[in-house]
């Protein structure tokens, strides 16, 4: 039943100092959410960049035989990073002047 002339506003009025419902839920995911995140950030895979790669020899040639078994690994940043590395160490040799050209 409503009232003639009053705003429905002002029927639905909160008691002071309190939210309005859907604002309450609103709050109550957003705490929620701020305590979730984290550990989902924990649980993301920690990747590394193709000098690190370029650095590590051994994982960088296990990364790429793990790569190599699933078609959906070779998009993860981490097998790029470690083909990139792999090129680049094969193309331009390392650091220390060694050449790795292919034996002909």
């Amino acid at each position: 039943m409503r009232r003639k002339n009053v705003p429905p506003t002002i029927l639905f009025l909160e008691p002071a100092g309190t939210l309005p419902r859907h604002l309450q839920l609103t709050e109550v995911i957003m705490k929620k959410l701020l305590l979730v995140i984290p550990f989902l950030l924990v649980a993301c895979d920690a990747s590394h960049d193709v000098e690190w790669y370029k650095k590590h020899e051994k994982e960088r040639k296990a990364t790429i035989q793990e790569c190599k078994k699933d078609a959906d690994e070779l998009q993860k940043p981490d097998c790029k990073n470690a083909r990139e590395a792999d090129r680049q160490l094969f193309v331009f040799g390392k650091k220390d002047g060694e050449i790795n050209s292919p034996k002909i």
